[in-house]
């Protein structure tokens, strides 16, 4: 290759014990290079592979030179299930639950369970949520997480699952990890909504909160809790295909306490991801 077909590096990384990264040639696979080198040009990583290799491909002479000092170089993590912003703390909950006396809590009124993490989150100032997220993901990316995806789901009515998704752009728009925004207004039935109530709540979703969201913009899929307590499976269809008709791809927490259904329901609208599954069948 001539030196004016090469592509101009801005950055290399260099100096790793081994370079790890998906192979090509082998879908599923990946190719491990001792010493291998990095090179980046903007936001595009531009070659992969052994000094030699790169330096056929890449003009680094205007590079900055990053050591990584001996250390393994592997692309970065992509968690695709955190719920990101919510308020307070259930750290007395976990605690009761290690003991096997949660109904202790709630005896005493302590709130629990996801009912407890929305009346904190609701309670909580936009700066509050963001001050929390924004620790969370700081951690996050001390670990090597690159890409997140962000759950709604705390806020269980119009007005502030909307919130939540206004505080995902921020989120996008503020932290260097890459930040996917998920509308979960179906996460649960708002604190003590009971029989037609909880219909009520699927109306609320499927005729006034996905169409906004997806008005609203930013947002990329759209999940539901589809198990026992929460959304059967034909309010999960519901939700899910009141999304999708406004391009939000459907996501779904399924069988998690129970075989209900909603696996099947995963597989015939072809979700995007099924997560728990812990009774799920053949």
């Amino acid at each position: 290759m001539k030196p004016s077909d090469l592509l101009h590096a801005d950055l290399i990384v260099a100096g790793a014990s081994e370079v790890v990264t998906p192979d090509p040639a082998m879908p599923g696979s990946v190719r491990r290079i001792p010493d291998g080198v990095v090179a980046i040009g903007g936001e595009n990583i531009l070659a992969v592979g052994t000094s030699d290799e790169v330096a056929l491909l890449v003009d680094s002479s205007q590079a900055m030179q990053v050591d990584a000092a001996g250390g393994l170089v592997v692309p970065g993590f992509v968690d695709c299930h955190t719920h990101l912003l919510f308020g307070g703390s259930r750290a007395r909950e976990y605690t009761a639950r290690l003991t096997g006396d949660p109904a202790a809590l709630e005896s005493l009124g302590v709130p629990t369970g996801i009912a407890a993490s929305v009346d904190m989150t609701r309670a909580a100032s936009d700066e509050e949520l963001l001050t929390a997220a924004m620790g969370r993901l700081d951690a996050m990316m001390a670990q090597g997480t690159t890409t997140a995806e962000s759950k709604t789901g705390y806020g269980l009515n119009a007005v502030q699952e909307l919130r939540l998704l206004l505080l995902n752009c921020r989120l996008e728009a503020d932290h260097p990890i890459d930040v996917v925004s998920t509308l979960m207004a179906a996460h649960d039935f708002p604190p003590g909504a009971t029989g037609s109530q909880r219909d009520a709540y699927v109306d609320l979703i499927v005729e006034e909160i996905i169409p906004a969201a997806a008005e609203e913009g930013g947002v990329e899929f759209n999940d539901v809790f589809c198990d026992e307590g929460y959304f059967t499976v034909d309010q999960a269809r519901r939700v899910l295909e009141a999304g999708r008709a406004v391009n939000l791809e459907p996501k779904i927490h399924t069988d998690q306490y129970s075989h209900l259904g909603g696996a099947e329901l995963a597989a015939d609208l072809a979700v995007v991801s099924a997560d728990h599954l812990n009774f799920a069948t053949d």
